[in-house]
Parts: C-alpha cells; sequence; structure tokens
C-alpha cells in the first residue's frame, strides 16, 4: 500500500477511533473500513481550482459539476482552470492517479465555457467509471 494511501488511512482511522481496522486499497486509491461488523469504503478526493474564470455563480456551478463528473472514478483527481486575461480561452488540465494528465483549451466563443459543455468534455477526458 502506498505511503499516501497509509497517511491517509492513519488520519482517518484517528478520525473515527477504530480500535480494530481491517485496510487493504481497492484499485487505485480506495480504502475500506471494516469495524465490528461494519464496512465503508471511501473514496479519494476531487479537488478543482479556477482562476480568471469569471464571476463567483459560474465558478461554483463549474466546480459542482466536475466534482459530480469525477466523484465516482477511483483516486484522487485535480483539475485546474486558468482564464486568460488577453483573450476568452481558459486552459484545463486534468490530474489523475497513475501518473494521468489531459489538457485542454476551452474556447468561450464557441460555448464551451458552459457548465454542462465542460462536463461532457471531462467525462470524455478521463478513463471510464469504475463497474
Amino acid at each position: 500500500m502506498g505511503t499516501l494511501i497509509k497517511r491517509k488511512l492513519h488520519l482517518l482511522q484517528s478520525r473515527v477511533n477504530c480500535s480494530k481496522l481491517v485496510q487493504f486499497a481497492d484499485g487505485e486509491n480506495d480504502l475500506a473500513l471494516h469495524e465490528g461488523g461494519l464496512a465503508y469504503t471511501l473514496r479519494m478526493a476531487v479537488s478543482v481550482e479556477m482562476h480568471n474564470t469569471g464571476g463567483p455563480e459560474l465558478q461554483r456551478d463549474v466546480v459542482a459539476i466536475i466534482e459530480h463528473v469525477l466523484s465516482d472514478r477511483p483516486g484522487d483527481w485535480r483539475v485546474l482552470i486558468v482564464g486568460s486575461q488577453a483573450n476568452d480561452r481558459w486552459e484545463m488540465k486534468i490530474f489523475g492517479p497513475k501518473a494521468f494528465e489531459r489538457s485542454y483549451t476551452l474556447e468561450g466563443a464557441a460555448g464551451e465555457h458552459d457548465p454542462q459543455r465542460i462536463a461532457t468534455l471531462v467525462a470524455r477526458m478521463v478513463p471510464g467509471r469504475k463497474p
């Protein structure tokens, strides 16, 4: 089990005060906890950052929909969207497990700043859902 997973598991164990904890990695970074007949499966984080990309309401919508799209994918995901002050292009970078990395330029004139359109693009760019 990787060091990052062990560190997160230790922090989690501290928070839930499990006296007997069985741990294993399921896929890339999923954790399963078992105590007293109860089982919990925990997914790792989805992080979205946006800079110079419109108003707070648009940013909230984009962050929420990207988190939704990536929530059922295994492992840690990070999405960075940076807008340009010189034009209406946003650079989107997606980082994921197993050294996954993709980039895409979102063109405002082509309607690619719309949250639903971004969700469709992200879903197409990342590996499929875990069965």
